[in-house]
């Protein structure tokens, strides 16, 4: 384990991304000094996190009641529960509490910022490099544990929660730790977002209006489901296509597109996506065919109600249509 976080803040240390990242002066900073730093931090934090689990008495007790030595990693990655996965939780939140303090007021404070180049930085500038630096440090030690794709099935019997869920959590108990030491609660980093969130709690909402908007989309996506289920009737297809299913692809198709990003109001994608959930019960060619007439019924029809608007209102309608053009 000590091997693999030694090498781990070797590739850290010499990465080009690194240092802009921190906002470093490559040249100012000895790669060996700066791996030195980081193996501090991940080492901290995993003799912190071991610390933790005996202190706080995360002791196996095998079936004839005698407690066992604690291991970290048992050859079976699923002999845990949701227990031992809150108990890793703690051990991390327990090591962030150890370490933070230590690098960011204690001892370590002045050696760490030497060894970035900046032992001039002071103050909030200071916090805010050396907390972006144990960040650094230690969700790199969790992503080293990220064996591929997560089994939901067996999520729930891991020993340790899965390494976005640590991340998190380590995340939301280091700015636990600097709202408790208001120096550190005043970065820029944490108190935009903190600014942000509070704009959005001032912002009063009609919830009435809201629901009943709601409701009105809702039952604008049904009808128009119904129009592309007639499109589809009309080719032959009303009984092997459910008003239901075709309310859904319809809504499902007009997602993709909206999530197509730089594709002019989804146009091609929209119907591809649905053909493809149409091509179970109908030919994807003749699929794709009525997703394209629905949309030439739809332009049209758009058309049609801006005809009125432009014509009632006379000369003064044309010219703004010709202002937006």
């Amino acid at each position: 384990m000590v091997e693999s976080v030694w090498n781990l803040s070797r590739r850290l240390s010499r990465s080009p991304i690194v240092p802009e990242l921190l906002h470093l002066d490559p040249a100012a900073v000895a790669p060996d000094a700066f791996q030195g730093l980081l193996f501090g931090i991940q080492l901290g934090f995993l003799i912190s996190h071991e610390y933790t689990h005996h202190v706080h008495r995360h002791c196996v007790e095998s079936q004839n009641g005698v407690i066992r030595l604690w291991t970290e990693f048992p050859h079976d990655a699923t002999c845990g529960s949701m227990n031992s996965q809150a108990q890793e939780l703690d051990a991390d939140g327990y090591a962030a509490y150890l370490v933070l303090p230590h690098l960011l007021r204690g001892e370590m404070r002045s050696s760490a910022l030497a060894e970035l180049g900046r032992s001039g930085l002071q103050g909030t500038d200071g916090d805010e490099l050396l907390l972006t630096c144990f960040f650094l440090a230690v969700l790199a030690f969790f992503c080293t544990f990220w064996r591929g794709n997560i089994d939901m099935a067996s999520v729930y019997r891991f020993r340790h929660p899965p390494p976005p869920v640590r991340i998190k959590y380590v995340i939301q108990v280091a700015e636990m730790w600097c709202g408790q030491n208001g120096f550190v609660a005043r970065q820029s980093w944490f108190r935009a977002g903190l600014e942000r969130a509070q704009a959005l709690y001032k912002v009063r909402l009609n919830r009435g209006s809201l629901v009943r908007s709601a409701l009105f989309y809702t039952v604008l996506n049904t009808i128009n489901g119904l129009g592309f289920w007639l499109i589809l009737a009309g080719m032959g297809y009303g009984q092997t296509v459910s008003p239901a299913l075709a309310i859904c692809v319809n809504a499902i198709g007009w997602l993709i597109g909206f999530f197509a990003i730089g594709v002019p109001g989804g146009i091609g994608v929209r119907e591809a996506g649905a053909a493809l959930l149409l091509a179970p019960v109908m030919p994807w060619q003749e699929a794709v065919l009525a997703g394209v007439l629905w949309r030439v019924v739809q332009i049209l029809a758009e058309l049609a109600l801006l005809l009125p608007w432009l014509f009632v209102t006379g000369s003064g309608g044309r010219a703004k249509v010709d202002s937006l053009i």
